[in-house]
């Protein structure tokens, strides 16, 4: 997996309803309920020069385009997630469509986003989720180091 597919996951935040049906895992469990999340914070630990500058970045926003920073994910009951584009649009033609598949399994706290832009599921650990926040925690291996990623949502 290339490091840019999975930041843009991460960053546009994280699911396969196959998987949920075949798990038998219901969003009824899911603390997510039926809002939309604006991405406030994502931070990567050790630092990684994530913008190609040759200074090693912390907060992972640097690379996130500016009429991105409005979009909102919906996680919707059925394991479909639509992103609200926002007001600050990047294409005149967006709108809110299906992104991408979630899964959340409240046993292990873990949740499982698959974007339509990147090849690859990410999992994540649910660190927190309540009504106005969640935080959301996974791992990222470059050539170097093991790197922990931290996304904060709050609920829009």
């Amino acid at each position: 997996m290339q490091f840019s597919d999975l930041i843009k996951s991460v960053l546009f935040s994280a699911f396969m309803i196959s998987i949920l049906s075949a798990f038998n895992i219901y969003s009824s469990l899911s603390p997510f309920g039926n809002k939309y999340w604006l991405i406030e914070s994502s931070t990567i630990q050790p630092a990684l020069d994530v913008n190609m500058d040759g200074k090693p970045d912390t907060d992972l926003l640097v690379i996130r385009e500016v009429c991105e920073k409005d979009d909102a994910d919906l996680f919707r009951e059925d394991g479909i997630i639509i992103t609200h584009r926002g007001k600050v649009l990047c294409d005149e033609y967006e709108e809110e469509e299906e992104t991408g598949t979630w899964l959340y399994d409240a046993k292990t706290k873990k949740m499982t986003v698959k974007k339509d832009e990147s090849r690859k599921s990410i999992e994540y650990t649910v660190k927190e989720a309540n009504a106005n926040r969640i935080v959301l925690i996974t791992q990222y291996k470059s050539a170097n180091n093991i790197h922990t990623i931290t996304t904060t949502f709050k609920a829009r």
